[in-house]
C-alpha cells in the first residue's frame, strides 16, 4: 500500500492508536486473511513510511516515545521459541514467521530513531538498562538478519542516547564474559557483540585488564569459528589503541593453552597466532620469537594437511621478513620441513615445504653446515617426481 502524507495521519492521537494495534504480538496463523494481523503489517508500513520519510518537525510528546518503545517490547522482548536455538540450517516455519512479522517493528524503530526530532530525553524513560539486557539477550537468535538489527538499534542508542553507553558497554561486557567463562553454553550473537565491543576500542575507554578478562576465554570456545574474524579484529585493535605488549600476553595465552584444546580449534588458532605475528613490533617479536619458532615445528608435523599448509604459509612469512629468524630458528624450521618432505602424505604440503627449504639452502647465511647439508640431500630426493608417478601406478 502506498501512503501518501496529510496531516490527519499525523495526528498524535491517530499514531496512538496505530502502535497500540502493532503492539500485539500473532503467533504463527491458523487463519491466513486474519484481518487483526493485515491492519498490524499496513500500520507498521504506513509508520515506517512516515517516519523514514518525513524527518523534520518531527516533536512527539512522551506518550509516543513509551507507546513506540511498548509496540517494540510486546513484539520483540518475549520469550525465544524452541526454534531460535536451533542452527541456521534447521529454521522452522515458526522462526521465519516470527522474524517475518518482527522485520517491520524493527524498520518503524529504527526510524523513529532517527528522526531529527528523536529526544533522549524523552526517551531514557522508557529505553533504560533494562530494555538494553533484553535487547542484547535477543541477541541469541539464529536468524542472522534479525541479529544484525538488533545490533544497529544498539548502535544507534549508544549513537544518540549518550547516557546509555556505559548500559551497553557492561551488557556486552557481561554477555562476553558470560559465554568465554561457560557460564551459559551457547550464544549465538557473540560476533555482533565484539562488534559493538569494537566501538569502544576506538573511544580509548577499555581498560587493559578487562579486555584481558574478557577477550581471551573466547578462544576456547567451539564457536570460535564463528566468531574469528571479530575477534581477531579486537585484538588486532587494542595493540594498536591500547598496548602493543598486548600482542605477547595474547601469544603467550594461545602457546600456553594449545595444549587443552579440541583439535576443531588448531586452524583458527593458527590464524590467529599469525595475526598477531603480523601486529608484532620488533621488541615484542624478540620476547616471542623462540617460543612461537619452537611450537610452529610441533605443528608442521602435524598429518593434517590443513594445519600442515599454514604452518609452512607461516614459515614462508617468518622467511620473507627481514630480521624475523635467527640461524638456530631456521635450523629447527629446515628440520620440520624435511620430515615433511620425505614423509608427509599430502602432494600440496610437500611441494610447498620443498620450495621452502630450498630458498633456505640457497641462503647461506641463514642456513649452514650439517642443516643445509641435510636439506639439499633431501630436496635431491625429488619426492614430489615420485608421489606423481605413484599416482599415475595406482590408477593404471
Amino acid at each position: 500500500m502506498n501512503y501518501y502524507y496529510n496531516e490527519e495521519m499525523e495526528s498524535i492521537e491517530t499514531i496512538l492508536k496505530m502502535l497500540k494495534v502493532c503492539s500485539k504480538y500473532f503467533p504463527v496463523p491458523t487463519i491466513v486473511e486474519d484481518q487483526e494481523l493485515k491492519q498490524k503489517m499496513n500500520n507498521l508500513s504506513i509508520l515506517h513510511n512516515m517516519w523514514s520519510n518525513k524527518l523534520l518537525d518531527s516533536l512527539y510528546p512522551s506518550e509516543v516515545y513509551k507507546q513506540v518503545c511498548v509496540m517494540f517490547s510486546e513484539n520483540v522482548f518475549r520469550s525465544l521459541p524452541k526454534s531460535s536455538y536451533m542452527s541456521n540450517e534447521e529454521i522452522s516455519n515458526e522462526m521465519m514467521w516470527e522474524f517475518q512479522q518482527l522485520s517491520p517493528v524493527y524498520n518503524v524503530f529504527d526510524a523513529f530513531l532517527c528522526l531529527d526530532g528523536f529526544d533522549p530525553e524523552k526517551a531514557i524513560i522508557y529505553i533504560d538498562k533494562k530494555f538494553i539486557n533484553l535487547s542484547i539477550r535477543r541477541l541469541d537468535s539464529c536468524m542472522e538478519a534479525e541479529r544484525l538489527w538488533i545490533k544497529q538499534i544498539l548502535l544507534k542508542l549508544y549513537e544518540k542516547m549518550f547516557i546509555l553507553r556505559k548500559d551497553i558497554y557492561y551488557a556486552v561486557i557481561n554477555s562476553l564474559t558470560d559465554y568465554g567463562y561457560q557460564q551459559i553454553s551457547d550464544f549465538m550473537g557473540v560476533k555482533e557483540l565484539l562488534e559493538i565491543f569494537q566501538i569502544y576500542f576506538e573511544k580509548n575507554s577499555v581498560k587493559e585488564t578487562l579486555l584481558i578478562k574478557v577477550l581471551l576465554p573466547l578462544m576456547k570456545r567451539n564457536g570460535l569459528v564463528h566468531y574469528i574474524m571479530s575477534l581477531e579484529f579486537c585484538y588486532q585493535s587494542a595493540i594498536r589503541r591500547i598496548n602493543p605488549n598486548l600482542s605477547v600476553i595474547f601469544m603467550e595465552y594461545i602457546l600456553t593453552n594449545w595444549s587443552t584444546i579440541n583439535s576443531t580449534l588448531h586452524l583458527p588458532w593458527c590464524k590467529v597466532l599469525i595475526s598477531l605475528y603480523q601486529q608484532c613490533g620488533v621488541v615484542q617479536w624478540s620476547q616471542m620469537r623462540h617460543r612461537v619458532v619452537r611450537h610452529l615445528t610441533k605443528l608442521l608435523k602435524s598429518e593434517s594437511h590443513t594445519i600442515c599448509g599454514i604452518s609452512i604459509h607461516f614459515c614462508v612469512m617468518l622467511v620473507n621478513g627481514e630480521n624475523q629468524l635467527l640461524c638456530e630458528d631456521a635450523e629447527c624450521i629446515s628440520e620440520a620441513l624435511v620430515d615433511i618432505y620425505r614423509t608427509h602424505w599430502s602432494y600440496s604440503c610437500v611441494t610447498d615445504a620443498g620450495s621452502l627449504l630450498k630458498r633456505l639452502a640457497d641462503d647461506k647465511d641463514l642456513l649452514k653446515g650439517p642443516s643445509r647439508l641435510l636439506a639439499l640431500e633431501a630436496l635431491i630426493d625429488d619426492r614430489p617426481h615420485k608421489m606423481v608417478q605413484s599416482m599415475i601406478e595406482d590408477n593404471i
